[in-house]
């Protein structure tokens, strides 16, 4: 019930004489609590409720540390989860558990032992009995140690060995990114994503090292377990991984989202087959002075085609830097109707976005020639080179 006072509290419906009782009242527990309760659409508790809940809860664990000690003169104890039991059998079927068995992994970093091994102890115990104990635990590491089945995978390894393995195994070329599906090639492999996962590679017509893409996007999966789209959220295991993308509909790279996720796939698009013959000028590219060629040897035209010297003929006839990237168009363009066929259309080329984007990447690209050059000038400068100390 309020009364006349103005001071008064509408969660625990008290009043007041004075406003340094009511600031200080809002410090109280009991204040903190009915706030709780408020939340949670229940009503206020009196002040002699509160503290009886108080002592009850209070007694409650002096009952739990009695019991604690008591286990602990039997011997009834887990040492390494710090948990004690009032009988035998709860002891064993805590060794069983799961939580049990990953907690003795990770303090030991060793493979889970045999549970048969636990068993009550007395508080007193001789000297011998550390030695006995020892060669029970050599025993039991002998017997535990099995071979794996070849459909064992990665998943399994991890958990026997806790959590000791970071990183895992990439994934091969013919191997789905979001589930365990095994395809024939490549090719299949990015079909089976597309229809199931609905997962398409961005700017797909400007790829030009796709298997390169893909091995690159394996690793991400398959060694350091980090989702595409999430781009830094790391897991425990590849399936932990898969898992998460699939759920939370995480089947797709993070690239035209953010402006620094594009960074890490520049070297394996192309933009410049999007604009080959364009005589326009951009104020905000860089002017390439170097336009003559002082060696003599060869020449890059417009459209990104060499021509050399004659007297070099044998060596650009044989034309092997550009087999894997032919073999890739191949491939981009046998799977450029699937995608058209699951409704997907390639990037418009006229849109300022787009071009916005081309640019940057223009520029990234050069930037990152730029510091590979300034880093390899100052390795060379570093170079040791054989000086004659004594001159005779």
């Amino acid at each position: 019930m309020f009364s006349s006072s103005p001071y008064t509290c509408i969660t625990c419906h008290v009043a007041f004489m004075n406003g340094e009782l009511q600031r200080a009242h809002y410090k109280t527990d009991w204040h903190r609590y009915n706030l709780k309760r408020k939340v949670a659409d229940l009503g206020p508790i009196t002040a002699n409720e509160f503290t009886e809940k108080v002592e009850s809860i209070q007694q409650q664990q002096q009952r739990s540390e009695k019991n604690l000690d008591i286990n602990n003169r039997t011997g009834l104890t887990c040492k390494d989860c710090g948990k004690a039991f009032t009988s035998e059998n709860g002891l064993l079927n805590h060794i069983k558990s799961k939580k049990h068995v990953d907690t003795v992994a990770k303090n030991a970093n060793l493979p889970t032992k045999n549970p048969n091994q636990y068993q009550k102890s007395p508080v007193n115990t001789s000297e011998e009995a550390p030695s006995n104990e020892e060669n029970m635990e050599e025993d039991d590491d002998d017997d535990n140690w099995n071979d794996m089945d070849d459909g064992a995978t990665m998943t399994n390894a991890s958990a026997m060995e806790g959590e000791t393995q970071v990183l895992g195994t990439p994934l091969r070329l013919e191997e789905c990114l979001f589930c365990s599906l095994k395809s024939s090639n490549l090719e299949e492999n990015l079909s089976h994503m597309a229809y199931t996962h609905s997962f398409f590679l961005p700017d797909f017509e400007y790829i030009k090292d796709l298997p390169s893409l893909m091995e690159y996007l394996d690793e991400k999966v398959g060694i350091f377990h980090v989702c595409l789209w999430c781009n830094k959220k790391s897991f425990h295991d590849v399936l932990s991984v898969q898992r998460h993308m699939t759920d939370k509909g995480h089947c797709k790279i993070l690239f035209d989202e953010n402006p620094n996720s594009a960074w890490e796939y520049v070297d394996f698009y192309d933009y410049s087959i999007s604009h080959p013959d364009s005589n326009e000028k951009n104020l905000d590219e860089e002017i390439d002075e170097n336009i003559l060629d002082a060696t003599g040897y060869e020449l890059v035209l417009p459209s990104g085609k060499k021509v050399g010297h004659r007297t070099l003929v044998r060596y650009y006839r044989q034309s092997l830097t550009n087999r894997n990237n032919e073999r890739s168009l191949e491939l981009v363009n046998r799977l450029k109707d699937k995608y058209r066929a699951l409704g997907w259309s390639g990037p418009g080329t006229t849109g300022e976005v787009f071009q916005r984007k081309v640019r940057d990447l223009k520029y990234m690209q050069q930037w990152k020639a730029n510091q590979y050059m300034k880093l390899g000038v100052r390795n060379n400068m570093h170079q040791h080179h054989f000086r004659q100390q004594v001159n005779f």
